[in-house]
């Protein structure tokens, strides 16, 4: 079965969801049946998660939660974003450039969240030493779980980025000399 990248809301309220479904039927009739206002199928195309993922990162700024987000246009922000080049363009790879091989237990939100943190760890915005914020905060900063967001910082744990010991807070770690950093 092919899979839809699709957006869900209610035409009078901006906020969204943007997800990815084998039957897109089907999953909006499991998410109106928990939704107290009526949703609609808003807009769908053909596409996988390389898709829904993209259509992600382009719209993080405006994340509420978790696959949720706010637009108040929401098709025309869709179809704008997928006329925008940087949509496109391919996704960094940190493991190829870290040498990091993802384990297979870690994926969706977790993924999005290791790579994003990694990011802003190699701009420099988290420099050497200092603390990362608490993992309650970076769950709500995503959107996400806390288990979500300890998996995240395990990864950039294991990877040599930060340090976290038992109950402690997370420290970043300077980087390796001659180690390429993003820029």
């Amino acid at each position: 079965m092919s899979q839809h990248v699709y957006v869900i809301g209610w035409p009078d309220y901006p906020l969204v969801k943007i997800g990815l479904s084998g039957d897109v039927d089907e999953r909006f009739r499991q998410i109106r049946t928990m939704s107290p206002v009526p949703l609609q199928v808003l807009w769908k195309t053909p596409g996988g998660q390389r898709l829904e993922t993209a259509l992600h990162r382009y719209f993080r700024s405006v994340r509420e939660h978790g696959e949720w987000f706010r637009l108040p246009d929401p098709v025309n922000a869709v179809k704008e974003a997928l006329q925008d080049p940087a949509l496109h363009a391919p996704l960094p790879d940190h493991r190829v450039r870290t040498g990091w091989r993802q384990p297979s237990r870690i994926s969706g939100d977790a993924v999005h969240v290791h790579e994003d943190l990694l990011a802003r760890l190699d701009s420099g915005e988290f420099p050497a030493g200092s603390l990362l914020p608490r993992t309650a905060e970076i769950a709500n900063q995503y959107g996400v779980s806390v288990i979500v967001a300890v998996k995240a910082l395990k990864h950039l744990e294991v990877q040599g980025k930060v340090v976290w010991p038992h109950r402690g807070p997370v420290t970043v770690l300077r980087p390796e000399p001659g180690a390429k950093t993003a820029g």
